[in-house]
Protein backbone atom coordinates (compact mmCIF):
# COMPACT_ATOMS: atom_id res chain seq x y z
CA UNK A 1 0.00 0.00 0.00
CA UNK A 2 1.56 3.19 -1.13
CA UNK A 3 1.47 6.91 1.05
CA UNK A 4 -1.39 9.09 0.39
CA UNK A 5 -0.23 11.82 -1.43
CA UNK A 6 -0.64 14.72 0.45
CA UNK A 7 -2.64 17.87 -1.35
CA UNK A 8 -1.27 21.42 -1.99
CA UNK A 9 -2.56 24.36 -0.05
CA UNK A 10 -5.55 25.48 -0.91
CA UNK A 11 -8.11 27.84 0.69
CA UNK A 12 -10.29 26.84 3.56
CA UNK A 13 -13.33 25.40 3.96
CA UNK A 14 -16.44 27.47 5.87
CA UNK A 15 -17.42 24.92 7.91
CA UNK A 16 -16.55 20.84 8.52
CA UNK A 17 -18.58 18.13 7.90
CA UNK A 18 -17.59 15.66 10.74
CA UNK A 19 -14.76 15.53 12.56
CA UNK A 20 -12.79 12.62 14.94
CA UNK A 21 -9.75 11.95 16.97
CA UNK A 22 -8.43 8.69 15.70
CA UNK A 23 -6.67 5.57 17.62
CA UNK A 24 -3.58 6.80 16.31
CA UNK A 25 -4.20 9.72 17.93
CA UNK A 26 -4.56 12.34 15.18
CA UNK A 27 -7.68 14.53 14.53
CA UNK A 28 -9.32 14.02 11.17
CA UNK A 29 -11.66 17.37 9.77
CA UNK A 30 -13.63 15.92 7.20
CA UNK A 31 -15.14 18.72 4.33
CA UNK A 32 -16.92 18.13 1.53
CA UNK A 33 -14.18 15.92 -0.52
CA UNK A 34 -11.45 17.07 1.73
CA UNK A 35 -10.12 15.10 4.94
CA UNK A 36 -7.73 17.47 7.04
CA UNK A 37 -5.14 15.66 9.25
CA UNK A 38 -3.75 17.20 12.29
CA UNK A 39 -0.93 15.68 14.26
CA UNK A 40 2.17 16.41 16.44
CA UNK A 41 5.58 15.07 15.83
CA UNK A 42 8.75 15.66 17.77
CA UNK A 43 6.62 18.57 20.03
CA UNK A 44 5.78 20.33 16.56
CA UNK A 45 2.04 20.88 15.43
CA UNK A 46 1.96 18.90 11.44
CA UNK A 47 -1.28 19.89 9.20
CA UNK A 48 -1.93 17.83 5.77
CA UNK A 49 -5.23 17.59 3.66
CA UNK A 50 -6.24 14.63 1.23
CA UNK A 51 -8.90 13.75 -0.89
CA UNK A 52 -11.00 11.44 1.40
CA UNK A 53 -10.68 8.90 -1.05
CA UNK A 54 -6.71 8.62 -0.86
CA UNK A 55 -6.56 8.69 3.13
CA UNK A 56 -9.01 6.00 3.36
CA UNK A 57 -9.40 4.04 -0.23
CA UNK A 58 -12.46 2.05 -0.92
CA UNK A 59 -14.57 4.73 1.57
CA UNK A 60 -17.11 7.35 0.16
CA UNK A 61 -16.16 10.47 -1.28
CA UNK A 62 -18.06 12.78 1.46
CA UNK A 63 -19.14 11.64 4.47
CA UNK A 64 -22.02 12.69 6.88
CA UNK A 65 -20.33 11.44 10.24
CA UNK A 66 -17.27 9.85 11.36
CA UNK A 67 -17.04 7.73 14.42
CA UNK A 68 -13.40 6.37 16.14
CA UNK A 69 -13.71 3.46 18.66
CA UNK A 70 -10.94 3.85 20.83
CA UNK A 71 -10.71 0.22 22.09
CA UNK A 72 -11.05 -1.70 19.01
CA UNK A 73 -8.81 0.93 17.10
CA UNK A 74 -11.79 1.06 13.96
CA UNK A 75 -12.55 4.63 12.32
CA UNK A 76 -16.07 4.03 10.75
CA UNK A 77 -17.41 6.31 8.19
CA UNK A 78 -21.08 7.14 7.59
CA UNK A 79 -22.39 7.93 4.25
CA UNK A 80 -25.79 8.37 5.05
CA UNK A 81 -26.79 5.03 5.81
CA UNK A 82 -23.71 3.19 4.55
CA UNK A 83 -21.05 2.38 7.03
CA UNK A 84 -17.07 2.06 5.73
CA UNK A 85 -15.05 0.76 8.78
CA UNK A 86 -11.32 1.21 8.65
CA UNK A 87 -7.99 0.73 10.59
CA UNK A 88 -4.69 2.58 10.30
CA UNK A 89 -1.93 1.42 8.71
CA UNK A 90 1.42 2.68 10.06
CA UNK A 91 3.66 1.54 7.37
CA UNK A 92 1.50 3.38 4.72
CA UNK A 93 0.61 6.39 6.76
CA UNK A 94 -3.06 5.74 5.64
CA UNK A 95 -6.43 3.90 6.61
CA UNK A 96 -7.28 0.40 4.65
CA UNK A 97 -10.74 -0.81 5.54
CA UNK A 98 -11.27 -3.53 7.38
CA UNK A 99 -11.58 -7.14 5.95
CA UNK A 100 -15.32 -7.84 7.09
CA UNK A 101 -17.95 -6.22 7.14
CA UNK A 102 -17.31 -3.41 5.19
CA UNK A 103 -18.67 -1.30 3.88
CA UNK A 104 -22.18 -1.92 4.93
CA UNK A 105 -26.25 -0.58 5.28
CA UNK A 106 -27.09 -0.05 8.63
CA UNK A 107 -29.26 -2.45 10.16
CA UNK A 108 -33.17 -1.77 10.29
CA UNK A 109 -32.98 -1.68 13.86
CA UNK A 110 -31.28 1.28 13.84
CA UNK A 111 -33.87 4.21 13.12
CA UNK A 112 -31.19 7.11 12.65
CA UNK A 113 -29.56 7.84 10.03
CA UNK A 114 -26.13 9.78 11.22
CA UNK A 115 -25.29 13.45 11.09
CA UNK A 116 -23.47 13.01 14.48
CA UNK A 117 -21.09 10.56 15.38
CA UNK A 118 -18.97 10.45 18.23
CA UNK A 119 -17.55 7.70 21.49
CA UNK A 120 -18.28 9.26 24.87
CA UNK A 121 -16.25 9.55 28.07
CA UNK A 122 -17.99 5.98 29.57
CA UNK A 123 -16.77 4.22 25.91
CA UNK A 124 -20.04 4.32 24.52
CA UNK A 125 -20.35 4.56 20.97
CA UNK A 126 -23.15 7.07 19.85
CA UNK A 127 -24.36 8.07 16.20
CA UNK A 128 -27.38 10.74 15.88
CA UNK A 129 -29.60 12.42 13.68
CA UNK A 130 -30.88 15.84 14.81
CA UNK A 131 -32.19 15.15 18.28
CA UNK A 132 -32.69 11.29 18.26
CA UNK A 133 -29.80 9.06 19.15
CA UNK A 134 -28.37 5.44 19.11
CA UNK A 135 -26.11 3.30 21.29
CA UNK A 136 -24.00 1.71 17.89
CA UNK A 137 -22.37 -1.52 17.92
CA UNK A 138 -20.68 -1.29 14.69
CA UNK A 139 -19.05 -4.88 14.48
CA UNK A 140 -22.58 -6.54 15.07
CA UNK A 141 -24.20 -3.72 13.44
CA UNK A 142 -26.64 -3.04 16.07
CA UNK A 143 -28.33 -0.39 17.93
CA UNK A 144 -28.30 -1.31 22.24
CA UNK A 145 -30.26 1.41 22.78
CA UNK A 146 -32.07 4.61 20.93
CA UNK A 147 -32.85 7.70 22.74
CA UNK A 148 -33.93 11.48 23.13
CA UNK A 149 -30.35 13.17 22.72
CA UNK A 150 -31.39 16.30 24.75
CA UNK A 151 -32.48 14.10 27.47
CA UNK A 152 -29.55 11.27 28.10
CA UNK A 153 -27.14 14.10 26.83
CA UNK A 154 -27.86 17.60 28.39
CA UNK A 155 -26.68 20.56 27.22
CA UNK A 156 -24.72 19.61 23.70
CA UNK A 157 -24.29 22.43 21.20
CA UNK A 158 -27.08 22.06 18.55
CA UNK A 159 -24.46 22.31 15.77
CA UNK A 160 -21.97 18.94 17.08
CA UNK A 161 -19.70 17.94 14.76
CA UNK A 162 -17.68 15.70 16.63
CA UNK A 163 -15.80 14.99 20.02
CA UNK A 164 -12.17 15.62 19.70
CA UNK A 165 -10.74 14.46 23.18
CA UNK A 166 -12.28 12.49 26.10
CA UNK A 167 -10.83 12.51 29.46
CA UNK A 168 -12.10 11.78 32.91
CA UNK A 169 -14.58 14.73 33.46
CA UNK A 170 -13.71 16.91 30.54
CA UNK A 171 -14.89 16.18 26.61
CA UNK A 172 -13.83 18.94 23.76
CA UNK A 173 -16.47 19.05 21.53
CA UNK A 174 -16.01 20.90 18.19
CA UNK A 175 -18.63 22.83 15.89
CA UNK A 176 -20.10 23.46 12.91
CA UNK A 177 -20.04 27.14 14.15
CA UNK A 178 -15.49 26.57 14.14
CA UNK A 179 -16.07 26.68 18.17
CA UNK A 180 -13.99 24.54 20.16
CA UNK A 181 -16.31 24.09 23.56
CA UNK A 182 -15.35 22.05 26.99
CA UNK A 183 -18.45 20.36 27.59
CA UNK A 184 -18.06 18.67 31.88
CA UNK A 185 -19.14 15.46 31.64
CA UNK A 186 -20.57 15.70 35.38
CA UNK A 187 -21.74 18.70 35.73
CA UNK A 188 -23.85 18.35 31.98
CA UNK A 189 -23.10 21.60 30.21
CA UNK A 190 -20.11 23.79 28.78
CA UNK A 191 -17.80 25.08 31.21
CA UNK A 192 -15.79 27.24 28.30
CA UNK A 193 -15.61 27.89 24.61
CA UNK A 194 -12.90 29.29 22.04
CA UNK A 195 -13.34 30.06 18.62
CA UNK A 196 -11.47 28.30 16.15
CA UNK A 197 -9.24 30.19 13.23
CA UNK A 198 -10.14 26.97 10.73
CA UNK A 199 -6.44 27.99 8.44
CA UNK A 200 -4.18 28.14 11.96
CA UNK A 201 -5.99 24.70 12.84
CA UNK A 202 -5.77 22.97 9.66
CA UNK A 203 -3.30 24.76 7.78
CA UNK A 204 -5.27 26.41 4.82
CA UNK A 205 -5.71 29.34 3.35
Amino acid sequence: METPVAMSIDSCPKKFDAITRAYNGRTYAFAGPKVYQVWYENNLPQKASFDVSEMFPGGPKEVSAVLSNSRSGVTTLFDGRTEYRFRWNKKAQRFHMTKTRSPQNLSQNITVTPNLAFEWFDGNQVIAQDRRFAIFDAYWNLSTFEGDLKRYFPNLPRDLIGVIYNGGETALLYTRSNKLKVYHTKKYRIVQEYPVKIGEFVGCL
